[in-house]
């Protein structure tokens, strides 16, 4: 069985034949489960693609085959084990909705992608664009920019969750016009976040200065 969310699952195995599937799903000749000879990390199970190009003739830019390079990428900076999750797709159809990821990327031309942030795989909340109300901001990221940019994003998560915060809801706190102005302080994102662009849609101002912190609902209940 294929899950929604790319997962396969394996079922009415007869316990007396659970070692053997084992150890042939395990034989190194098939690769399950690892990439260059090493177990899948943490990003790189929760994250998945829809297939893009060149599988797909309805997509601007490939997503299936730019997935494991990108988490290639953040592995090698240190972010294998974190329990967040990306997802991308190569165009606005969104086939492997990238909307319910931590981070999800959407394919907006030949190697380029806009960012959403603040969903969450449970998609009781939508990822959306970063706005500042007027214009859309890392609308065309170039594909060597990608990880660059989630870097920024899980850097500033670590550095100031609160406890018991995932990514998703630590970027809904902040609001899409908060993050924004955390990627426009940080050096390495500041001159992708200056290029702002007209947009056919503008999120909802309701959304753009993120939700209220625990510490902020208790006083205000108080």
């Amino acid at each position: 069985m294929i899950t929604p969310n790319q997962d396969l699952v394996f079922a009415n195995i007869e316990p007396a034949a659970k070692k053997d599937f084992e150890a042939f799903i395990g034989d190194a000749k098939y690769s399950y489960g690892t990439r260059h000879g090493k177990k899948y990390s943490t990003l790189r199970t929760l994250s998945g693609a829809c297939v893009g190009l060149p599988t797909c003739r309805l997509s601007y830019t490939d997503s299936e085959q730019f997935l494991p390079e990108l988490v290639d990428e953040l592995e090698a900076m240190g972010y294998g084990e974190i329990a967040e999750s990306i997802g991308i797709t190569g165009c606005e159809r969104q086939c492997f909705r990238p909307g319910t990821k931590s981070i999800g990327w959407v394919g907006q031309g030949p190697n380029m992608y806009m960012l959403k942030i603040g969903g969450d795989e449970g998609a009781r909340h939508q990822g959306i664009p970063l706005s500042d109300g007027e214009k859309l901001y890392f609308r065309q990221v170039k594909r060597n920019e990608v990880a660059t940019v989630c870097a920024a994003l899980f850097d500033d998560y670590l550095a100031n969750k609160q406890d018991g915060e995932d990514l998703g809801a630590y970027n809904r706190r902040l609001g899409p016009l908060g993050v924004l102005n955390k990627l426009r302080e940080n050096p390495k994102t500041a001159p992708i976040a200056a290029k702002g662009a007209p947009a056919p849609f503008i999120p909802e101002s309701k959304f753009l200065g993120g939700t209220p912190t625990v510490a902020d609902a208790a006083a205000a209940n108080a």
